[in-house]
């Protein structure tokens, strides 16, 4: 035994000597690891400061910010391929919309830009659609905001679209088209008290659809989590299962989020047309007293979620649609405006005015492309002070 201690002991002193120095070695790595993990968001931040212009723009809504673009033949009819519509290419307006506005160099302010490349526009509006199909008696033929999001998430998750290198700016601006639908159901119901409740419930839920679609958005473009503590049989809020899946599936430099609300519809001409002749002018007081409520609760609603909207490393705005539409119709001269209560394309005659710069409206809903550029002009104004 004595003669083996000089072999055996300096052999397992070695071994025992190895195995602490690797243990360490392991040991730090898992460290490293877990650090890295804890401080990834910080470290990615500083080594690669976020993009301060923007490479896209991306619209979600209806024919307000529908710019015409290639569809489906089953969704042809959601474009106005007519006379006099059909010399705009099928807009819904005498001229680009204002989205187009907003990515043109030549609009005042232009989009901040990332680099010397123009913004891109990618548009999956459609004319006529709601936010959800089937949802608050609201519903269309055309695909929803909510099949909107989806479509774009699909084209991101197969890389059908390339957004750049910059920061990418969403657009929502939906909500005309389900709060006449629920408000011809209020008609309907004789305006009662219970029509009246209804109503306003729907309101409620399409707007929280909205909301919960431009959080879906940002959950995929950023891979924040969606909250689901919200979830109950029957709400709308659980809607991860419909884009089917729950993390973040793009490489977006940085996603920005510009909702707009709706002008109130109150003043706006066709609404007037869609009363009743049967209604005596106090009923149609009415008529324009509850559209008016619904419609700047469905804008508050919105408004409301925007101003608690903070997804991490986003900047959002909303857009108050309704306020420069009541100063077009309160102060037109500052705008080069004449004509506030007509339209410039006459559906009886078929006749297009001389001026259109001069009106607010082309139709009896839509505004004119130069309206649509004072409006893109606000809303780059709005974004680029940011």
């Amino acid at each position: 035994m004595g003669k083996n201690k000089p072999f055996w002991t300096p052999v397992l002193l070695i071994a025992l000597l190895c195995v602490a120095m690797q243990s360490p070695v392991v040991e730090a790595d898992v460290v490293a690891v877990r650090a890295s993990d804890a401080h990834a968001q910080h470290h990615v931040q500083s080594r690669a400061p976020a993009p301060t212009g923007y490479s896209a723009l991306v619209v979600f809504g209806a024919s307000y910010v529908d710019n015409a673009h290639p569809r489906a033949d089953v969704y042809k009819s959601s474009m106005r391929n007519y006379y006099p519509y059909s010399s705009a290419g099928g807009r819904y307006s005498n001229g680009p919309v204002g989205v187009e506005y907003m990515v043109a160099s030549g609009t005042s302010p232009a989009l901040k830009q990332h680099g010397k490349s123009a913004v891109k526009l990618f548009n999956y509006a459609y004319g006529g659609s709601v936010i959800r199909n089937g949802l608050g008696e609201a519903s269309s033929s055309y695909p929803a905001t909510r099949d909107q999001v989806a479509a774009y998430i699909s084209d991101l998750k197969r890389s059908r679209i390339d957004i750049g290198k910059g920061r990418v700016l969403h657009f929502f601006n939906t909500g005309i088209n389900p709060v006449t639908q629920i408000w011809l159901k209020v008609l309907n119901g004789n305006m009662s008290v219970a029509s009246m409740n209804t109503a306003r419930n729907n309101i409620k839920s399409n707007s929280a659809a909205l909301a919960e679609f431009i959080t879906s958005t940002s959950q995929s473009v950023t891979g924040s989590v969606l909250s689901r503590k919200r979830t109950r049989p029957g709400s709308v809020v659980d809607i991860s299962p419909y884009f089917g899946h729950t993390q973040r599936i793009s490489s977006v430099a940085a996603a920005d989020f510009l909702i707009a609300g709706i002008p109130p519809l109150e003043i706006v001409p066709t609404f007037g047309y869609q009363i009743p002749s049967t209604y005596t002018a106090t009923q149609r007081a009415q008529a324009l007293s509850i559209l008016k409520d619904l419609s700047a609760r469905f804008n508050s609603d919105v408004q409301r979620f925007v101003s608690s909207f903070k997804p991490t490393s986003s900047k959002v705005f909303y857009y108050d649609l309704a306020a420069l539409w009541r100063d077009l119709t309160n102060s037109p001269s500052k705008y080069g405006i004449k004509v506030i209560n007509k339209t410039c394309y006459d559906s009886t005659s078929g006749a297009v005015c001389m001026k259109p710069t001069e009106y607010i409206y082309f139709d009896t809903l839509h505004p004119v492309t130069s309206v649509h550029k004072i409006w893109a002009s606000k809303m780059n104004a709005l974004v680029n002070a940011s």
